[in-house]
């Protein structure tokens, strides 16, 4: 059917046709353009909100399930990586020594191993001979000793002497042998690098100390050679020492001291300072000042770091 076309009906189409333009021009001009790439990312969403819908539970599950083993085992390799970081950095403060992500896993499977010994005096000499290597000290005579000590600090208990005897004590319990083990061979390790840098003013700090002076004391050798100057002991106790060592007679009473020569770095020369100094100032009659003296402090923190670190190796340590 052909409808015919007046005058009227043209004319109320025009004004049909106008209001509709001008209706859709005001909308397109009271609203934000919509950009190419925001049309390109509202149509991905769209296919993947289709595709979705059409997933079976089961397929959902899946995915899900995917997505949740992705994040924990993302989770566990960051934990690992951060473990590797801290222990790496623990064992470069410890040993004064640079230490690659290979070498600290090589260590860290090394305490592992040495862990699963039974008999705790085959683990306490292997612990030993492992720090004497890190620390540099294989070149020294440190012979390891089992005594009945007592701490007044309650904690674990070790000891290590100037001529390098290293107690342990035989009632520690075995979670404390890698503080005390790593501890004391951080003292021996203060002592070769105090004996190399100044060996006299490594000796006189040594004597200046409680445990120096009851030695000395104690010792016939030392009353006959005061008495033979013409000193009074307690009174000239500064000249007896400098007689000691400026005579070189701590070799005729003590026999071979311990210590070999170790080169020092210039970057070190700062901590071999703080060690002179702490050595000087050392007292071991009050429980306090022995405490945090920086001997004690630098020592303290590598036992206790190594032994934390090396309570928790995770099961497998290659993190590419």
């Amino acid at each position: 059917m052909i409808e015919q076309i007046s005058s009227t009906n043209l004319i109320t189409k025009q004004q049909y046709l106008n209001n509709n333009i001008q209706h859709n021009v005001s909308f397109v001009a009271n609203t934000t353009p919509q950009s190419e790439s925001d049309t390109v990312e509202l149509s991905a969403k769209q296919k993947v909100k289709n595709k979705s819908s059409k997933l079976s539970v089961a397929q959902k599950i899946g995915i899900a399930s995917a997505a949740l083993l992705t994040g924990v085992v993302a989770a566990v390799v960051t934990r690992k990586m951060t473990y590797l970081s801290r222990a790496q950095k623990t064992f470069e403060d410890a040993f004064m020594k640079d230490f690659s992500k290979e070498d600290t896993i090589n260590l860290l499977n090394k305490f592992k191993d040495i862990s699963k010994i039974p008999d705790n005096k085959e683990y306490i000499t292997e612990l030993l001979n492992l720090g004497r290597k890190e620390y540099g000290l294989e070149h020294l005579d440190i012979k390891l000793k089992f005594a009945d000590l007592k701490s007044d600090l309650g904690e674990m208990v070790g000891g290590i002497n100037f001529l390098l005897n290293l107690y342990v004590d035989k009632n520690a319990k075995r979670k404390d042998f890698v503080n005390i083990i790593f501890h004391e061979l951080k003292h021996a390790k203060q002592f070769e690098m105090m004996y190399s840098a100044d060996s006299d003013r490594f000796l006189r700090g040594l004597f200046n100390r409680k445990w120096g002076v009851d030695k000395l004391k104690k010792n016939k050798g030392f009353q006959r050679l005061a008495e033979l100057n013409g000193l009074t002991f307690e009174q000239n106790y500064e000249e007896i020492v400098n007689l000691i060592i400026d005579k070189k007679l701590m070799q005729l009473i003590f026999g071979d001291l311990p210590y070999g020569q170790t080169k020092i770095a210039p970057k070190h020369n700062g901590y071999i300072e703080k060690l002179f100094k702490a050595n000087e100032s050392y007292d071991d009659s009050d429980v306090i000042k022995y405490y945090f003296n920086f001997l004690e402090q630098d020592a303290n923190k590598a036992g206790k770091r190594i032994s934390k670190i090396t309570k928790h190796i995770p099961n497998n340590l290659n993190c590419n």
